[in-house]
């Protein structure tokens, strides 16, 4: 099983780079999307939108920092931006609407029109009437 053995480590390191407060500023993506998943645990959205911005800076292809400031976009009520980021990062990697049709951050867009019409054009969801 070395798949599973190479997930169940990278799982660990981040399990320990989350709990763990080093003091030392942040420098790399990596560094400022565990802060911003810190802030965010602890509801602090303007801080962690920062720090999912300067990851997303630092990095334009780290998905998961792009998918974390539309999922705060969405959190601060700023719906239109925030679909609009997730209609960006589904043309690199669709699975990002699936997270999105069961992500809470993303609730209060279930029911808008371009987040169906999105989940739609991707997930093969057929239209309830």
């Amino acid at each position: 099983f070395p798949r599973e053995l190479d997930i169940v480590q990278k799982a660990q390191m981040w399990i320990n780079l989350i709990t763990k407060e080093t003091g030392k500023p942040s420098e790399t993506p990596e560094e400022f999307y565990v802060d911003g998943i810190r802030y965010s645990q602890r509801n602090k959205i303007d801080e962690a939108y920062d720090c999912f911005t300067k990851a997303v800076e630092l990095d334009p292809e780290y998905l998961d920092a792009r998918y974390n400031v539309a999922c705060i976009k969405c959190r601060r009520g700023e719906y239109d931006q925030a679909v609009d980021d997730l209609r960006n990062l589904a043309e690199l990697d669709e699975r990002f609407v699936q997270t999105a049709t069961q992500d809470d951050d993303f609730e209060a867009v279930w029911e808008n029109e371009n987040f169906i019409e999105l989940a739609m054009s991707y997930l093969d969801l057929e239209e309830v009437e």
